[in-house]
């Protein structure tokens, strides 16, 4: 009977420690399961997010467009059009001044002209072929910069 209790206790013991080891092994799964959706749930957030930024960055290049559009329209007007250009000019300078303080009129000019120069050929290119202007032609009138901004 003595031997019957030792098995029985020892197999007690075995089943208990095999248990215990269960329950660790389905805590542990249960875990990686709640990570899992975590990192799941993170990932469709940081999706949307993305998106979103995308989102937001076309609505601004085709409000940059839209304006650029508008801009041109107006400029294409007589009379009109030339205080437009000046009007929108103005603005831009005080834009500029507002983020460069110490910043000088032929600096705002070597910036703009720099950036005009930079941007030409995609503009001209737009242009259908009989009235665009050769890039040299342009560039032979316009002023030159030796600032770098």
């Amino acid at each position: 009977m003595k031997k019957f209790f030792i098995l029985l206790i020892g197999s007690l013991a075995i089943t208990v420690s095999s248990a215990i080891y269960a329950i660790q092994s389905h805590l542990k799964l249960v875990n990686l399961g709640l990570e899992i959706a975590e990192m799941t749930a993170e990932n469709k957030l940081l999706r949307k997010s993305v998106t979103q930024s995308k989102a937001k960055e076309k609505k601004a290049v085709a409000k940059t467009k839209a304006k650029a559009r508008v801009r041109r329209a107006i400029s294409a007007i007589p009379v009109l059009g030339t205080a437009a250009f000046a009007a929108f000019e103005y603005n831009d300078y005080r834009q500029w001044v507002e983020e460069n303080p110490s910043g000088t009129k032929e600096q705002y000019g070597c910036e703009v002209l720099n950036i005009t120069s930079e941007v030409f050929s995609d503009v001209a290119n737009e242009l259908p072929e009989n009235i665009r202007p050769s890039r040299e032609t342009v560039f032979a009138v316009m002023p030159t910069c030796n600032q770098t901004s």
